[in-house]
């Protein structure tokens, strides 16, 4: 493909050239053969293919150039030298404006964002392209991991590190129209070591395909195993210290059924029903102390439902109204598809209701005669988001997050991980999943995106926010925290995408905001 680009490009510049010469001798460019039938059609003689055209300077009959074409003529230079561009129409150079001149100050401050992702991105990203592509690897690949008619089923290894947790390596398979047109399997097997493996199930229901027209629908069946001993705990609140970090083991099995489907441009709307059921057992690893021994020394009490685990019925609905036109969504040629605006205004709302199928003593009110189950609880949240294409999917986009957790019986219990949550996949990326817990949550988030690749955006956001009581109630300015950080990810597909991410996440501007937490996040993850 590159030596056929590389030919393309010769002819484009020897096409360039000619019509250079016939430009600048004032005639139309047109092959000598086309002259001679166009003058045989108007009952000349025709020119012969030696004759000089008229007025080319092989012809000293000819008149000579005008002054204003004189003016654009320019003796010949070396071939280390730059021809000066000429002045056409005479006005001379425009005068530096005062947006001239401040342009340079967003320019500044990202210019080390541009070095890494032009020259440390894309840069070698093209080149290992170009590489692989003259060599056919991505074919040889292909082959290799995938398999069945059309290529529609394959076995492709994964692996993930995210700092703070310990990392894992896996597998994913899929298999596209099994039994039946426009039925698909998912599944991921992953493995971290002793005591960490998670295994995922999905059957899926296509209901209708992407396309310029259409937007992609689908039910699908969710199977989650988890047994993981690397989670944290830092307590709850909005003041939680991470030199008082404990850990803990957590299994937990999801079984879930989902209706998900896009809308209207890039709207969309998801709704659910399952199962959930989480055991924790007081045990740490990666030399953290077990979650117990914070509890001695007085760092916190035991998170709800720690000890007896929970078991719940959950039903929960989120959608999205987003102004912006689908990136992605064309019909034809990609090549010739320009991608629209990625200005607009995206609209999310989300709730679920959640009610205890195991009895627990702790999650017995005071007074209430044990086996009457109090665990009963609405979570519920929104945000609104401004964006602004600058250029070309170049995107700076300002969203403002809410998030709400309320129990239904005022002595009821909030099992700690269903609490909102900020870290992790969730706004304030620069910390740890469930590093931040509590009854509420706010956060404010600036975020850059820009395309660097086929398929890849860059990403850079800077956000403040924090975990609060019920409803915001101890909201303070000081008590917020920042995380900042950048990074890259694939678009499209989200079963298993990729991802790089470097971090930071800060303690509140009440105690310095100094950066008590680094994240680095690379690999594969699953989104089904």
């Amino acid at each position: 493909m590159s030596k056929r680009i590389g030919r393309a490009a010769q002819m484009c510049v020897l096409v360039g050239t000619v019509t250079a010469t016939g430009a600048a001798q004032g005639q139309p460019v047109e092959p000598v053969e086309a002259r001679s039938v166009t003058a045989e059609a108007a009952g000349q003689a025709p020119v012969p293919a030696s004759q000089p055209p008229v007025g080319s300077a092989a012809d000293p009959a000819a008149p000579g150039p005008s002054e204003a074409e004189a003016g654009t003529d320019q003796p010949p230079i070396g071939n280390d030298e730059q021809r000066s561009l000429p002045d056409y129409d005479g006005r001379g150079d425009e005068p530096v404006s005062a947006g001239d001149v401040l342009i340079w100050i967003p320019r500044g401050i990202f210019y080390p964002v541009y070095l890494v992702s032009e020259y440390v991105i894309r840069w070698p990203l093209g080149k290992l392209t170009s590489a692989l592509d003259e060599h056919d690897v991505p074919g040889i690949l292909s082959d290799f991991f995938t398999f069945g008619p059309g290529d529609s089923s394959g076995l492709v290894p994964s692996a993930l590190i995210d700092f703070g947790f310990r990392p894992s390596i896996g597998l994913y398979f899929f298999s596209d129209d099994v039994l039946w047109k426009g039925n698909g399997v998912r599944s991921h097997l992953a493995f971290g070591g002793p005591d960490w493996y998670r295994g995922t199930l999905t059957l899926r229901h296509r209901i209708q395909e992407e396309s310029a027209s259409n937007h992609a629908q689908h039910l699908q069946l969710r199977a989650v195993f988890s047994h993981r001993p690397d989670w944290q705990f830092w307590g709850l609140g909005p003041m939680s210290d991470d030199d008082e970090r404990s850990g803990y083991a957590a299994q937990r099995i999801d079984a879930t059924a989902t209706f998900a489907g896009g809308v209207w441009r890039s709207s969309w709307l998801e709704a659910y029903a399952g199962v959930r059921d989480v055991q924790f057992k007081d045990q740490a690893c990666c030399d953290e102390m077990p979650l117990s021994d914070g509890v001695r020394a007085g760092y916190y009490d035991f998170p709800p439902l720690y000890l007896d685990g929970y078991l719940i019925g959950r039903v929960g609905l989120n959608s999205a109204l987003d102004t912006r036109k689908r990136r992605n969504a064309f019909n034809g040629d990609g090549s010739d598809h320009v991608s629209p605006s990625g200005s607009g205004i995206k609209l999310a709302a989300r709730g679920e209701l959640a009610g205890g199928l195991r009895e627990s003593p702790a999650a017995v009110a005071p007074g209430v005669p044990y086996g009457t189950t109090q665990l009963r609880y609405l979570s519920y949240g929104a945000s609104l988001g401004g964006y602004l294409d600058l250029y070309e999917q170049r995107t700076l986009g300002l969203q403002v997050m809410v998030d709400f957790v309320d129990p239904f019986a005022d002595e009821g219990e909030i099992p700690f991980t269903e609490l909102a949550s900020l870290g992790g996949s969730r706004p304030m990326r620069g910390t740890l999943k469930y590093r931040l817990l509590d009854r509420s949550s706010a956060v404010a988030q600036l975020e850059y995106r820009w395309p660097i690749w086929v398929s890849l955006d860059g990403t850079a956001h800077y956000a403040v926010g924090n975990v609060f009581d019920e409803h915001l109630g101890n909201f303070d300015p000081a008590l917020l925290r920042q995380s900042f950080g950048g990074g890259f990810r694939a678009t499209g597909a989200r079963d298993h995408s990729f991802e790089f991410l470097v971090a930071a996440g800060t303690e509140t501007f009440d105690q310095g905001s100094n950066v008590d937490s680094i994240r680095f996040v690379f690999g594969a993850t699953s989104g089904f």
